[in-house]
């Protein structure tokens, strides 16, 4: 499996075994940004407060899974046709990540 690997610092950029990686969703790219800073597993309910702040559950829940369907077709078109791509569940979501060399933060 290629690495995928997340800049946050100045303006957003994802890349998959070096290829950039192409977001039609500026939401997708968002929810990658951040299951990758927390780490773990979410709640859908917990996303969903942060992305689409105010939503009812339905409105929600639909965004959430165009979102996670977005972000799954951008990872798919970035992978190599020979290899398989990153699985992304949809019941629960979560990613795991090393631990970081350095941090300005700490995190629980």
């Amino acid at each position: 499996m290629r690495k995928l690997s997340l800049k946050c610092l100045g303006p957003p950029e994802a890349r998959h075994g070096g290829r950039p990686v192409r977001f039609r969703a500026r939401k997708a790219l968002a929810l990658l940004a951040y299951l990758a800073a927390v780490g773990g597993r979410r709640r859908r309910g917990e996303i969903i407060e942060l992305l689409w702040p105010g939503s009812d559950e339905a409105h929600g829940r639909a965004a959430l899974r165009s979102a996670l369907s977005s972000l799954r077709k951008a990872l798919e078109e970035s992978a190599e046709p020979s290899e398989n791509p990153i699985s992304l569940p949809t019941a629960t979501t979560w990613v795991s990540r090393p631990a970081p060399a350095w941090s300005s933060t700490s995190i629980p």
